[in-house]
């Protein structure tokens, strides 16, 4: 191999762990993401969106991914789904996301909050859709 491919190489490679270790990338092979058993009155919503799960990186953040969509009309605080222990947070989070009513016709923001014994859940009215994809938290 020639000694200017060698160079090359060895510099992408630093600037590629360089990147990493500012939190700019972080490792989430497809295996690493968990997915949770989803409350009664929810599913994936499928469609091509990736299903609903989380993955907690080496600097304990967690990540939320996926779009939830409800199978039934929802109350104003509904339980989505239960983190496992050593992925949950020290204090409550809430954010805000949007969601979808009347099959995608209006889009508002509703809240999705994640509590220190683990449940993930949304507020608002009627939600029919919703993402999980900018939902993330530390663990410490």
């Amino acid at each position: 191999m020639p000694r200017a491919r060698i160079i090359r190489l060895a510099i992408g490679a630093l600037a590629a762990m360089a990147v990493s270790a500012c939190g700019i990338i972080k490792s989430d092979p497809a295996s690493d993401w968990q997915t949770p058993k989803l409350a009664s009155g929810f599913t994936n919503a499928g469609a091509g969106a990736a299903p609903v799960g989380y993955y907690k990186d080496a600097s304990d953040r967690v990540y939320l991914r996926g779009v939830v969509q409800s199978t039934q009309a929802s109350p104003s605080d509904a339980k989505v789904f239960v983190l496992d222990e050593g992925v949950r947070p020290v204090y409550t989070h809430r954010f805000n996301v949007l969601f979808s009513l009347h099959e995608g016709d209006i889009v508002i923001w509703a809240a999705v909050q994640v509590s220190p014994d683990g449940v993930v859940s949304v507020s608002g009215a009627n939600i029919e859709t919703f993402s999980l994809d900018q939902v993330s938290f530390r663990t410490r």
